[in-house]
């Protein structure tokens, strides 16, 4: 029968020293002893949403605007008497939902005074796409030593495009600096030019006449269809050129991925690991709204967006390492395993060893400007 083993710490005497520092600066830090310069400083950022600007509108035409649908359909069998104190009831349950909309209303707006006065303080700008961002006070900085092979993916995506012989001249024209007009006539010109080797096959070879019949029937796609054109060329044994040619289509979001191996040597630095896992597991997750859903055994209505990561590759105190910085990102994948080598455990249930895979994707894809600032 097997056991778990256990295991005990290393004395931590000049590791609580340490922790106490790593509490000091208000961050999270694996491993607590080490003194080696290269390392990621992950910090959560909460997108600031748009205001509730105009909402109180909305809540002063909620009587005039929301049709009345709390009467009963049987309402015109009940005496005068019934119907009038259903009306007060009606009118009175109106009154009190508007008053609890503008309430709620007054407390968002509150609360989004208090995001938008700690998003001054931290000197806060407007980033690209209008986002505003700022760091939470409850969410604590990590500062993880700098993984193994780090790789930094840019791909951009490129589609085929078959110009045709027509687009082909036209695409000709306008490189020589035509203009429009000059484009479309030399389209024209190229289609007639078909036709007329069609119809003078006379002074032509025969691979020429061959290939003037399938130009012209690529032409009149209504006559001859994609499935009579392959038949045709087929037969004929000749391709029309279809001047292929790639098209940019977009830039394709990055993504990175770091794997860690937590090996704690203390009590206090195993508990500083699990604080770290949780961080990372609760800002990946969605809020539930309202957040009380669960609690009270309803269904979640909606998410709230999960928070951003700000990744720092840095080295020593200020420097940025020399290598492509991520843009903001959101945590997408957060693996955990738990003595992926080994099953021993120390005496107070904490793991001997575990490995934490992360993956990361950036909240929006990258431009020319972005490489030229580093990212």
């Amino acid at each position: 029968m097997l056991h778990n083993l256990t295991a005990i710490y290393d004395p931590p005497e000049t590791v609580e020293t340490n922790v106490r520092k790593s509490k000091g600066m208000g961050s999270l830090k694996y491993p607590i002893e080490s003194e080696y310069p290269a390392y990621i400083q992950y910090r959560i950022k909460e997108v600031l949403p748009a205001s509730l600007q105009g909402a109180s509108a909305i809540v002063n035409k909620f009587k005039t605007t929301v049709p009345d649908k709390l009467r009963d359909a049987d309402e015109l069998n009940l005496s005068a008497d019934e119907r009038a104190r259903r009306y007060i009831e009606n009118e009175e349950k109106k009154s009190q939902y508007a008053s609890a909309a503008k309430d709620l209303v007054d407390n968002v707006t509150a609360a989004q005074a208090e995001k938008e006065k700690l998003w001054r303080e931290q000197g806060g700008k407007h980033g690209i796409l209008g986002f505003k961002t700022f760091y939470p006070t409850d969410k604590q900085p990590i500062r993880l030593y700098f993984p193994q092979a780090v790789q930094v993916h840019d791909n951009v995506q490129y589609d085929q495009a078959n110009l045709g012989t027509a687009a082909a001249a036209g695409l000709s024209a306008l490189n020589r600096g035509g203009d429009l007009m000059t484009a479309i006539g030399e389209g024209a010109k190229e289609t007639g030019k078909s036709l007329y080797q069609l119809f003078n096959l006379g002074s032509a070879d025969a691979e020429t006449g061959r290939l003037a019949v399938a130009r012209a029937a690529s032409l009149f796609q209504i006559l001859t269809p994609a499935s009579a054109q392959a038949g045709l060329g087929l037969a004929l044994q000749v391709k029309v050129n279809p001047n292929t040619r790639s098209i940019f289509t977009g830039v394709t979001v990055r993504n990175f991925q770091f794997v860690y191996d937590f090996y704690p040597t203390s009590a206090i630095e195993a508990a500083e690991v699990n604080k770290i896992i949780k961080q990372f597991r609760e800002t990946m997750y969605p809020l539930a709204i309202p957040e009380n859903a669960v609690s009270n055994a309803g269904l979640p209505l909606g998410y709230k967006f999960p928070d951003l990561f700000e990744i720092k590759f840095k080295y020593g105190n200020d420097r940025n390492i020399q290598m492509p910085q991520p843009l903001l990102c959101f945590l997408r994948d957060c693996s955990t395993t738990y003595n992926p080598g080994s099953m021993s455990f120390f005496e107070d249930g904490n793991a001997t060893h575990i490995q934490m895979s992360l993956s990361f994707q950036e909240f929006r894809a990258l431009n020319k400007q972005d490489i030229e600032k580093g990212h």
